[in-house]
């Protein structure tokens, strides 16, 4: 999750991040034809990369979770991240809400007549 204007500087980190195990990998791999480890020597490559990718599981792990949360648009947003969830929360449900009553019904109906003709218009 980057904020927009970090977000080129993230990607391009992301990608780098790619790229530099990408030019590791050969060397790890050679680790195995060595006689370094003896019989752990052949499996160091697996472990290397199984301990990598367990440790990138668990720094993940402290990450806010997102799913069906409003993402920050702001640099002060993502500071106050659980304040701003709940205000556009507050206000989504405001907006959702049903109205109640035969008169909130007709005007539902209006609303749906009127986009329907503007469709149909175009």
């Amino acid at each position: 999750m980057y904020h927009p204007v970090y977000r080129n500087t993230g990607a391009g980190l992301g990608s780098f991040a790619g790229r530099f195990g990408g030019i590791l990998y050969p060397y790890i791999n050679y680790l195995s034809k060595t006689d370094a480890g003896g019989r752990l020597g052949r499996q160091l490559p697996l472990v290397i990369f199984g301990v990598l990718s367990i440790v990138g599981g668990f720094l993940a792990l402290p990450l806010p979770e997102t799913r069906h949360r409003p993402l920050p648009k702001t640099i002060d947003d993502v500071e106050h991240y659980d304040e701003f969830c709940r205000r556009r929360l507050s206000r989504q449900s405001q907006r959702d809400a049903p109205v109640t009553g035969d008169a909130g019904v007709d005007e539902r109906l209006n609303d749906t007549n009127s986009v329907v003709e503007n469709v149909e218009l175009k």
